[in-house]
C-alpha cells in the first residue's frame, strides 16, 4: 500500500480506534469535531485518498458510519463496552467538551498492557490538542474511573510530561462480560418488539379489503391486507413521515390534515393471497366504472 501523508495517518488511526473502539466508523463531522478538520469535505478528501490507497473501504449501501476497514489495517481489532451515546450523554450531563473522545479512542485503540504519555497521546492524534487539554480529558476518564495513572511521585509540573495511563484493568476484564449482556438485552427488546407487533396483528382483525377515504373531495385509496386496520396505522405512520409511495394521497394528506381521512372496511376475505388481490382489484374497477375518483394509480 502507498504512504500515507501526516493528516492521512491520523484521520486512519482515528477511524481504526473508533471501529475497534465501538464497533462502528465515525461520522465525517465527529472526524472534524475531534481532529480539527475545518469542514466536512476536508474529511471527505482524506477518506477518499485511503481509499484509493486500500486502508478502508465503503460498502455497497451508503451509510453514516459505513467505513470498514481492510484486511491489513484490521489488527488488534476489541470492542468497548461503552457507546458514543453513552459517553455524550455523561459529557453532556456534566458541561464536558468533544475532546475527552479523541482521547479515550486513542487509549482504546492501544495494548492494554501499553501506558502511553501525554505527549504520545498529542503525536497520535496529529498534535490538533494542546497538553492541558488532553490533560484534563484524562483526568476527566480517570475522575470515571475509566483510566488509572501510572504515578511516579512527581510535581504537577512534570506530570504532564512524565505520567502515563491506560485503560483500567477492571474495565478491560469486564468488557466482554457487559458486551454480551448488551446484546442479549438488545435481542430481548427486538423479540419483544416483534412479539408485540405480531399480537396487534392479530388483534386488528381479519384479512379484508378496505378504503381509505378523504372526507373533503371524496377521493378513495383501496388496498387489501391480512391485518385489517394494522395497515390503516402502518399508512398513517407513512403519510405523517411524508414518505408515503402514493404521491398524491400524500400531497392531498399534507394539504387537508389527517382528519378528514377515514378508514373501512369494504369486504372480509380469507386469509389467501391470491383472493386477496383478486378482490381488491374488482373493487377498483367497480369504483372506476361508478365514476369515483381513485388515488390508486392505473395499471
Amino acid at each position: 500500500m502507498k504512504e500515507l501523508t501526516e493528516k492521512q495517518d491520523v484521520v486512519l488511526r482515528f477511524i481504526q480506534n473508533c471501529i475497534w473502539f465501538t464497533g462502528v466508523s465515525p461520522t465525517y463531522r465527529e472526524m472534524c469535531c475531534a481532529l480539527g478538520i475545518s469542514s466536512t469535505n476536508g474529511v471527505a478528501d482524506h477518506v477518499k485518498a485511503l481509499m484509493q490507497k486500500g486502508y478502508i473501504q465503503k460498502p455497497e449501501v451508503s451509510s453514516p458510519r459505513g467505513l470498514l476497514l481492510t484486511e491489513k489495517t484490521q489488527k488488534g481489532k476489541h470492542y468497548s463496552t461503552i457507546s458514543f451515546s453513552e459517553i455524550y450523554a455523561i459529557m453532556k450531563a456534566e458541561g464536558k467538551s468533544s475532546k475527552v473522545l479523541p482521547v479515550y479512542l486513542v487509549l482504546a485503540g492501544h495494548d492494554q498492557k501499553e501506558h502511553l504519555k501525554i505527549t504520545d497521546i498529542r503525536e497520535i492524534l496529529g498534535n490538533t490538542m494542546t497538553e492541558r487539554s488532553v490533560y484534563r480529558a484524562l483526568a476527566w476518564l480517570k475522575e470515571h474511573k475509566i483510566i488509572e495513572v501510572n504515578d511516579s511521585n512527581v510535581n504537577r509540573f512534570t506530570l504532564i510530561a512524565r505520567n502515563s495511563y491506560k485503560l483500567t484493568n477492571e474495565y478491560w476484564a469486564t468488557r466482554d462480560i457487559l458486551q454480551e449482556q448488551k446484546r442479549e438485552k438488545r435481542r430481548a427488546e427486538v423479540e419483544r418488539r416483534k412479539e408485540q407487533v405480531r399480537l396487534d396483528k392479530k388483534k386488528s382483525g381479519k384479512p379484508c379489503v378496505y378504503q381509505i377515504k378523504n372526507t373533503v373531495n371524496n377521493k378513495i385509496y383501496v388496498g387489501e391486507s391480512f391485518y385489517g386496520e394494522h395497515r390503516f396505522r402502518q399508512h398513517l405512520c407513512d403519510l405523517r413521515a411524508k414518505r408515503h409511495n402514493n404521491r398524491e394521497l400524500q400531497d392531498d394528506f399534507n394539504k387537508f390534515g389527517e382528519n378528514v381521512f377515514e378508514w373501512s372496511k369494504i369486504k372480509e376475505c380469507p386469509e389467501d393471497k391470491y383472493i386477496l388481490r383478486l378482490e381488491e382489484r374488482k373493487v377498483i374497477q367497480k369504483f372506476r366504472n361508478e365514476k369515483k375518483s381513485l388515488y390508486n394509480i392505473k395499471q
